[in-house]
């Protein structure tokens, strides 16, 4: 279960639909365009461009995480 409580923990749910990410997720959102999102994966591997903003997520979804394990923010 992911911590936002919402339903499993997968790639999907963290990149598309967590709460607790929406913040980054908006971040990519502009930088590959809201025309195209949501957006099939491989769209993060066209450009140079889209493929930073996807590891820059991926980045701060992996410290988001550790922080809140690390300051046992949990909710519920």
């Amino acid at each position: 279960m992911c911590r936002c409580e919402t339903e499993d923990e997968s790639v999907d749910h963290v990149l598309y639909r967590c709460p607790l990410l929406s913040a980054e997720r908006d971040r990519v959102i502009r930088q590959i365009g809201e025309d195209v999102w949501p957006c099939e994966t491989k769209v993060f591997m066209d450009t140079r461009s889209n493929y930073c903003a996807l590891r820059r997520f991926a980045r701060e979804a992996i410290e988001a995480k550790r922080s809140s394990d690390r300051l046992g923010l949990v909710p519920g």
